[in-house]
């Protein structure tokens, strides 16, 4: 049944939409051919088995990636200046879980702070093939989710750190912190769905 109010339960804050069920499931094949979100279809292909396999886990059926907001405007993002890299928070789906609960958890374990999921921005559609083999290996979703801080002043959400050992540092930001090494990844194309 789909609900078209907000659902609280503790900390977990989950806006309904059309798209997302009341207990926070998501169908990213259903949703596919909807007109109202933006979709696209990539290959990755890895060089080996070994790349397959570290980047793409057994059991997972994909990958949520959140635009989280706070009440200034500015975008949660996962910056490796060294590196020029820029990322949404994102983590891996695997069988049986519901998308918005493991994006809620990686944000709220990795920064520490409470969100709302608002609604699904974007559905890739990925197909995973290792180089020089014919059939792909797997076929995958990334669901690129938005969701606010729960807050109610711009720069009141402090943020955990990521540990010293990670070479990974959360931020606000109202823009892209610097050029980042590859400007035209999908990435960088989802920030873009938040930092207009």
């Amino acid at each position: 049944m789909i609900h078209t109010d907000c659902v609280t339960t503790s900390h977990n804050y989950v806006k309904m939409t059309e798209t997302i069920l009341a207990n926070g499931t998501i169908n990213p094949e259903r949703l596919f051919d909807d007109e109202g979100i933006d979709t696209a279809e990539r290959t990755y292909t890895h060089g080996n088995e070994e790349h397959y396999r570290n980047r793409h886990g057994a059991g997972t059926v994909g990958r949520v990636i959140v635009g989280i907001t706070d009440a200034g405007g500015r975008l949660l993002l996962l910056t490796d200046p060294e590196e020029g890299h820029a990322l949404l928070p994102n983590d891996t789906v695997g069988s049986g879980e519901h998308w918005t609960t493991v994006a809620r958890k990686w944000v709220e374990g990795q920064a520490g702070i409470d969100v709302t999921i608002d609604g699904i921005e974007r559905l890739r559609r990925v197909e995973h093939a290792i180089e020089g083999e014919e059939t792909p290996r797997s076929h995958v979703y990334h669901v690129v989710l938005s969701g606010s801080a729960v807050s109610t002043e711009p720069g009141e959400v402090p943020l955990d750190e990521l540990g010293t050992d990670n070479p990974w540092e959360l931020g606000w930001y109202d823009q892209l912190p610097y050029e980042v090494e590859d400007p035209e990844s999908d990435p960088i194309d989802d920030i873009r769905l938040f930092l207009d």
